[in-house]
């Protein structure tokens, strides 16, 4: 897990799902983390944020701000 300042000086941490790594997740998720799923050879998980679930595909970073809120920057496929 990283920890850092974001540009607009709020503390930020964030994790980089590798699709191996689901416990470094569920740390910073905590109870917002929802089981994980398989769907043709990759892990995908969901958690609960105030925008509703959003589902995190292996690459993507969960981000969870100073004030405890989760989002999800998704990994562009190119």
């Amino acid at each position: 897990m990283e920890t850092g300042e974001h540009p607009l000086g709020a503390v930020v941490s964030r994790v980089l799902y590798t699709g191996g790594n689901m416990q470094e997740v569920k740390q910073l998720c905590g109870d917002k983390l929802l089981a994980p799923y398989f769907c043709m050879g990759f892990s995908i998980l969901s958690i609960l944020t105030d925008d509703g679930i959003v589902t995190i595909d292996e690459g993507d970073t969960v981000v969870r701000d100073d004030d405890g809120r989760l989002h999800v920057e998704k990994w562009i496929r190119s």
